[in-house]
């Protein structure tokens, strides 16, 4: 068992590392670290070491749960504290694989992911329990990053209707604490050797070359999460497919079409219950046969770089068009400032904006004219001429762009899962 740090400081500097991990639910590792690593030094330190229950059997299937946030803190059962380490998720899975009574492994994950470091050897241990038994994935609620990373891994990935997955992405982070140090009166002063020994310190401006490394690292990390995801999805989601997800959220209901996006998107293979699942007979799936596309398809920095640039440029161009599709509505003619509002919402679709602006009164106030400017959305702005209302006109009009922006926010076409 790996020893815990003894005191609770030793926990944190791993919250300035990069993380698989949705951003919304960073705040759990931090919460994890501050309120249970004391408690946990304890209990790692208490001798002697009891035999443990790794994992829980359905008839001839192991279940293993993968949940909250996954760290990195060697064999250690944070189960309790909603979380799953590293290390024992490992020893769970050798221990499966070995069990001669376990016919058939299912991973329970309902995870928003976690850090890089220890990842892999968790992968690993997922490669070599696939290649003895059938591995399944069941994710019933988040499968998200490094939690869609190890449920890639399995033979199959079924999901229940409302499980989101997805987020393949990686990010990190910086607080810059010297506004704060300053307005306090302090200052801290450093005694370092090393060049880089202080590259993110918290207590100076993040410098741009600094930045640039730190891009360049997560840019790194995210082409080899993209790589290995395809070398257990194999044709279902390649790694290029990976990476044009953007590290967008996939759901697995049904919509209006009758179509999974999870499913479409190659993301996941069936819905199911975990009852129905472990009720059903086990499939047969080819353990001994190394996962499809492993090396037969991978990402390079130079895919990833070219793939960032079109994606970017594809982009920018669509919203360009968006918006001045919006603003060239008949329907907008008299309420320009209300198709500005509805204009500026990402999401807002130029037969939606149309609809709405039938049902809204024109404005009593003159029309702005059109204009354009190179670096405005869309290369359209309203700009004041020589004959500008009077103040009482621009008033009315600001109200008007921000009636349309309510609408927009009230329509909530910005959420994308």
């Amino acid at each position: 068992m790996t020893k815990a740090p003894e005191t609770a400081a030793d926990w944190p500097a791993e919250l300035n590392e990069p993380l698989f991990m949705l951003d919304s639910r960073v705040g759990e590792i931090a919460k994890l670290f501050a309120s249970r690593a004391e408690a946990l030094a304890a209990a790692a330190s208490a001798s002697p070491r009891v035999a443990v229950t790794r994992y829980a059997t359905a008839g001839a299937t192991a279940v293993i749960p993968v949940r909250g946030s996954l760290v990195n803190w060697g064999d250690v059962d944070l189960s309790r504290y909603g979380a799953t380490s590293f290390g024992h998720l490992a020893e769970a899975l050798h221990a499966a694989a070995s069990d001669g009574a376990v016919e058939r492994i299912v991973l329970q994950i309902n995870s928003p992911g976690g850090v890089v470091e220890g990842s892999d050897t968790v992968v690993d241990a997922l490669r070599a329990a696939r290649a003895a038994k059938p591995l399944v994935s069941h994710v019933d609620g988040l499968g998200a990053s490094c939690g869609y990373l190890f449920a890639a891994q399995a033979h199959e990935i079924v999901i229940t209707a409302l499980s989101r997955l997805g987020s393949i992405g990686v990010y990190t982070g910086h607080i810059d604490y010297s506004g704060m140090m300053e307005r306090l009166g302090l200052k801290v002063t450093h005694v370092a050797s090393g060049q880089h020994k202080l590259d993110g310190s918290p207590y100076e401006r993040l410098p741009d070359d600094v930045r640039a490394a730190m891009q360049d690292e997560v840019d790194d990390l995210r082409i080899g999460l993209v790589n290995d995801i395809a070398a257990g999805r194999g044709d279902r989601l390649t790694a290029a497919a990976a990476l044009a997800t953007e590290a967008r959220m996939y759901r697995g209901r049904v919509n209006a079409s009758g179509r999974s996006e999870a499913i479409d998107a190659g993301l996941a293979d069936r819905i199911s219950s975990l009852r129905d699942l472990l009720a059903s007979t086990t499939r047969s799936y080819s353990p001994t046969k190394p996962p499809k596309g492993k090396s037969m398809d991978t990402i390079s920095r130079a895919d990833h770089d070219a793939a960032v640039a079109a994606a970017r440029s594809e982009g920018a161009s669509a919203e360009r068009s968006r918006i001045a599709g919006v603003m060239a509505l008949d329907e907008a003619k008299g309420r320009e400032a209300s198709a500005l509002g509805l204009a500026l919402a990402a999401g807002i679709t130029a037969d939606t904006a149309k609809s709405i602006l039938a049902g809204l009164p024109k404005s009593s106030a003159p029309s702005l004219p059109a204009g354009r400017a190179q670096d405005a959305p869309g290369g359209l702005v309203l700009v004041q001429s020589a004959s500008a209302p009077g103040e009482l006109d621009q008033q009315r009009q600001m109200s008007e762009f921000e009636r349309g922006r309510a609408i927009a926010r009230g329509l909530n076409l910005g959420a994308k899962s």
